[in-house]
């Protein structure tokens, strides 16, 4: 019936559900003892979620997965596999465990609260400790791997003689003969109890659906392979097609120069995290030698210590990378994901970007955790096609960030020459020029609202001020215009503008025309 319902499903195309058939047949092969066939077919199920982006299986989570296959190894003395996948088991179950603790476990993954993944990883941990002497260790992972057993509601019946099985061989070994009664008298209640079933209805059901055990043709696994193989194909073509209508979106956004960086960046952000379903992102920029975080919403105290030690690793080895709790490098780069709370992230992509050997910039996000894992919409698991294409629009934000900057340092210089060109260079105030443009400004406003003004002009010339620079000198002199420069502003304050009309003749204008205010300012 399982070759008829990977026929059924193969020629529908349809190879999420011919790995679930396959995980259903391992669990049947680990009943039976199987332990390599259950092996292979759980790697069919891997290959599937890798090839296919998917999250988890309809049927069970990744860290299921693992610990199914971290029980086989050890059932077949791969202490080696064994451990390997349980370490991939525990990355995805330090977050459920980190949960635990914090009394939350209720809002914990959709799928029996992961009771069952936990069993399996405490249960082949415990295994792995008899095969290596850590009786102690066996010890306690058994009683935590028992507990999680109650919790799972019937999940493990595939394993359950196996467990029970495995602590008489334990506790008889360790001369603990009434816990090894007390197994062996729950295993014998387990076993009639499964007598007791009556499967009948479920062949009847079958029978009535039309379908004969000699109907079926068998698949190939090779076929299933290719099949495998052409779904990721159509899958990332429809992704890209996707993601080209996106760029054309993304060139037009960030090909501005009336913004600011900061400002450019939160709108790039805040686009990017939304079309990728992403949802931490750091983005920092080391403009001469100095750190400057441009985007940051992931909730950590990124200190500038951080970000300099951030800039060394990504000096050291500028390539950059993408991890995941599924793939075998995810330890190798734990210095990075550490920062950022190394049981919550699921996936991440970090991209340094380069200019002559010397560190600009740095993209880092990541996706955390899921409290479920069977969203059909979005993807927890970033892969290299999702590294490239990342690069590919923070490489035209790069550039984009480059023309503002240039846009910024041109506008800078122009408004320098703008104030050089109205303003008094010895004393700071307006030159004549900046004194009639000053006017212009002011009756354009007027004339633009339509209103009338009146407004007063006081005409300013320093007594014997030729004759302080004849006897004390041009520095002296030019000492007396900037003091009473600075005191023709002070006493005209936010009612006007001074400007020094040449010479050593000043122009206070006025926004008052009152004869009482205008004598007072000019005494």
């Amino acid at each position: 019936f399982y070759k008829k319902a990977i026929q059924i499903f193969y020629d529908l195309r349809l190879p999420e559900d011919i790995a679930e058939v396959f995980y259903n047949m391992s669990l049947n092969y680990i009943q039976m003892g199987e332990y390599k066939q259950a092996s292979e077919y759980l790697m069919i199920c891997m290959k599937t979620i890798e090839k296919l982006h998917l999250n988890s299986l309809r049927v069970c989570n990744v860290s299921k997965l693992y610990g199914l296959l971290a029980l086989c190894s050890v059932l077949m003395g791969n202490q080696f596999n064994c451990e390997r996948y349980l370490l991939n088991c525990k990355q995805f179950l330090n977050y459920v465990l980190e949960k635990s603790d914090a009394d939350e476990i209720g809002s914990v993954h959709d799928y029996a609260k992961c009771d069952d993944d936990l069993f399996l990883y405490y249960f082949s941990q415990a295994l792995l400790d008899v095969l290596q002497g850590k009786e102690k260790d066996a010890a306690q992972n058994y009683t935590t791997a028992e507990h999680h057993l109650r919790q799972a509601q019937g999940n493990q019946s595939f394993c359950y003689c196996l467990f029970r099985e495995s602590r008489i061989r334990f506790y008889e070994s360790m001369g603990r003969l009434e816990l090894r009664d007390n197994e062996q008298a729950l295993l014998l209640q387990y076993k009639e109890t499964m007598q007791n079933i009556d499967i009948t209805d479920c062949f009847e059901k079958i029978k009535h659906a039309g379908i004969e055990r000699e109907d079926s043709v068998e698949i190939s696994l090779s076929e299933i392979d290719a099949l495998i193989r052409q779904e990721g194909i159509s899958r990332a073509y429809q992704q890209k097609k996707h993601q080209m209508n996106f760029i054309s979106s993304w060139q037009k956004m960030i090909d501005v120069s009336d913004v600011s960086v900061k400002t450019m960046m939160q709108s790039v952000m805040k686009t990017f995290l939304y079309h990728f379903s992403v949802d931490k992102a750091l983005y920092i920029r080391y403009l001469d030698e100095k750190p400057q975080i441009l985007f940051d919403n992931t909730e950590r105290r990124i200190t500038v210590e951080k970000q300099r030690f951030i800039k060394k690793c990504f000096t050291e080895d500028p390539r950059g990378f993408v991890v995941s709790k599924i793939s075998s490098n995810y330890s190798a780069h734990q210095n990075i994901i550490s920062l950022f709370g190394e049981d919550n992230v699921c996936s991440m992509v970090a991209i340094p970007f380069m200019n002559n050997g010397k560190l600009e910039s740095v993209l880092i996000v990541y996706v955390l955790m899921k409290d479920n894992w069977h969203s059909s919409v979005n993807r927890y698991m970033l892969d290299e096609d999702d590294r490239n294409l990342y690069e590919l629009l923070f490489r035209e934000v790069q550039y984009s960030l480059n023309r503002l900057d240039a846009y910024e340092k041109i506008y800078e210089m122009n408004t320098k020459l703008y104030e050089s060109a109205i303003t008094d260079q010895l004393t700071g105030i307006y030159n004549r020029k900046g004194f009639y443009l000053q006017i212009e400004e002011i009756m354009g406003r007027l004339q633009k609202k339509k209103q009338k003004r009146s407004f007063a002009l006081m005409f300013i010339d320093l007594d014997n001020f030729k004759g302080y620079n004849d006897t004390f000198g041009h520095d002296v002199g030019d000492l007396i215009l900037k003091e009473m420069a600075g005191i023709f502003k002070e006493v005209c304050g936010k009612e006007g503008f001074v400007s020094r009309y040449g010479g050593d003749e000043f122009i206070v204008f006025v926004k008052n025309n009152k004869k009482q205010v205008l004598e007072q300012m000019a005494q």
